[in-house]
């Protein structure tokens, strides 16, 4: 995540240019602030940006798993449905009571996985049932 980056996500109601203004001078490490007339905090360390680009890292692979996590969810949807519909119309179901019960916790343990400890970016991810 580069400092302008950074800078917005930490305070996303400061402008650029009006509230803070960015430098990258060759003889410095990329780029600094500048200028920081944002009223709404003290300019933010180094130290501090590295922890927002951290956060933000971290974020962005808790969106990535629970993405995947939701398409999986998504794709036993319709056992799910099938299963309810035969049940309520007196049909026999294609799923035994036990693969249905399988299937309902490995739903569960994949809604659980940002509760695990590694979450995000050490998680076990439920082995499918069926």
């Amino acid at each position: 995540m580069n400092l302008l980056d950074c800078i917005q996500y930490a305070f996303p109601d400061a402008r650029p240019g009006v509230d803070f203004t960015l430098i990258d001078r060759l003889d410095r490490n990329g780029p600094q602030i500048a200028t920081w007339d944002y009223a709404g905090a003290p300019e933010p360390s180094t130290a501090q940006l590295q922890e927002v680009a951290e956060d933000a890292a971290r974020e962005a692979i808790a969106r990535d798993v629970r993405f995947d996590r939701d398409n999986l969810l998504a794709a036993d949807d319709w056992l799910v449905q099938r299963h309810r519909d035969q049940v309520d119309a007196g049909s026999p179901t294609a799923l035994t009571a036990p693969q249905y019960a399988d299937l309902l916790r490995y739903r569960q343990a994949l809604r659980d996985m940002p509760t695990q400890s590694g979450f995000p970016s050490n998680v076990d991810w439920p082995s499918r049932p069926i």
